[in-house]
């Protein structure tokens, strides 16, 4: 659990340099924001990941509305970004990103508060 973790903080140290402002490694692969939290997880196998994002997508329909589906090569790892907004409030997001084995997600994520939504979107 240590190795993982120390993984994990290695990653988000990397990939959050990148992207976000104002986070928060927490235990277990989630990463505070000033108004939401990202859930990351690194799977055994890209497939296992696929998985987890197309349900992660699809249970996002319910609520949300696709407005954006970006997919660029990054280090020859394909990867993959659903961006969504809610249908009762436009200004309320959410996301799932995939990475070869790592997924990415989060929801009910205030408008502008994401450097990754706000990366894709603009």
């Amino acid at each position: 659990m240590k190795k993982i973790i120390i993984i994990l903080s290695l990653i988000f140290s990397f990939y959050c340099n990148i992207f976000a402002e104002n986070e928060e490694l927490i235990e277990g692969g989630i990463v505070k924001y000033d108004h939401h939290t990202h859930i990351v997880g690194i799977y055994k196998t890209p497939q296992e990941a696929a998985n987890i994002f197309n349900n992660r997508s699809k249970h996002f329909l319910l609520t949300y509305k696709k407005v954006k589906n970006i997919l660029f090569y990054c280090q020859d790892q394909k990867t993959e970004v659903n961006i969504f907004v809610k249908k009762n409030r436009e200004d309320i997001y959410c996301f799932v990103m995939i990475e070869g084995n790592k997924v990415i997600y989060a929801s009910e994520i205030p408008e502008d508060d994401c450097s990754i939504v706000k990366k894709f979107l603009k």
